[in-house]
C-alpha cells in the first residue's frame, strides 16, 4: 500500500490494486463491489500463513464468488514462508506460491515478493526499485556517503529523547506514514513487565 501510494502514476498505471486488510464487513462489501472477478486475481500475503485475518479473507472470497476447489489456482496466488501452513495449503490446491525470505521479518518485507509481487502485476518497474534500494544501502552502509544521516542516527540513539516525529507534506506518504507507525509500535512498543522495551 506504502509503495503504491508513493509510486502511484494514473497515466502509466494499468491494472487497479485493492488491498484488504482487514475483515470489517463494510470495507469487504464496498470493495469487492469494483471487482470483476474474471479481471481479477488475488494476493494472499501472510509470512507465518496463519494470520487470522487473511485466512478469514481468503475464505470469505471463496465464498462471496462461490467458487469450487479447482478454480482456486486461477484466481489466487500465496506470498507466504516456505513450508508454512499456506504454502503447504497452496501446494494442495495448485495454487502459486512466492516465499518470503526467512531472515525478513513480516513489517520489513516490503521489497520482498510482498511488495514486489503486486507492484509487478500492476505495471509498475519494480527492477529500478530494487536497483533504487540496493543503491541507497550501498551508499549509507557501504560508501559511509550521508553524513547527515549517519549524525541523525547517531544523535537519536545516543540521546534520551521519548519522542519521535515523522512530517510528511504529501498525500503520497499516507501509507508510509502508517507503516511507519506501525514499524514503531510493533518493534519498539512492546512491554516486559512494566518496563517498555524500545
Amino acid at each position: 500500500k506504502a509503495l503504491r501510494d508513493m509510486l502511484f502514476d494514473e497515466k502509466n498505471n494499468q491494472r487497479e490494486l485493492f488491498i484488504l486488510d482487514n475483515t470489517s464487513s463494510h470495507s469487504f462489501s464496498r470493495t469487492l463491489e469494483k471487482i470483476k472477478l474474471e479481471e481479477s486475481l488475488f494476493l494472499i500475503i501472510s509470512k507465518t500463513g496463519s494470520t487470522i485475518e487473511v485466512v478469514s479473507l481468503f475464505k470469505l472470497l471463496i465464498e462471496h464468488f462461490k467458487l469450487d476447489i479447482q478454480e482456486l489456482k486461477k484466481y489466487f496466488i500465496f506470498i507466504t514462508d516456505k513450508d508454512s501452513k499456506l504454502h503447504k495449503e497452496g501446494e494442495n490446491l495448485g495454487i502459486k506460491c512466492f516465499f518470503i525470505p526467512e531472515n525478513v521479518g513480516g513489517r520489513f518485507s516490503i521489497l520482498s515478493a510482498v511488495g514486489i509481487v503486486p507492484l509487478c502485476f500492476c505495471g509498475y518497474n519494480a527492477k529500478a526499485l530494487l536497483e533504487g534500494a540496493k543503491a541507497c544501502f550501498e551508499d549509507f552502509f557501504i560508501h559511509k556517503k550521508d553524513e547527515i544521516l549517519q549524525k541523525a542516527y547517531h544523535y537519536c540513539t545516543h540521546k534520551s529523547a521519548s519522542i519521535n516525529v515523522l512530517f510528511s507534506y504529501s498525500d503520497a506518504f499516507k501509507g508510509f506514514n502508517e507503516w511507519y507507525i506501525q514499524l514503531i509500535a510493533e518493534s519498539l512498543g512492546k512491554k516486559q513487565g512494566y518496563k517498555r522495551i524500545g
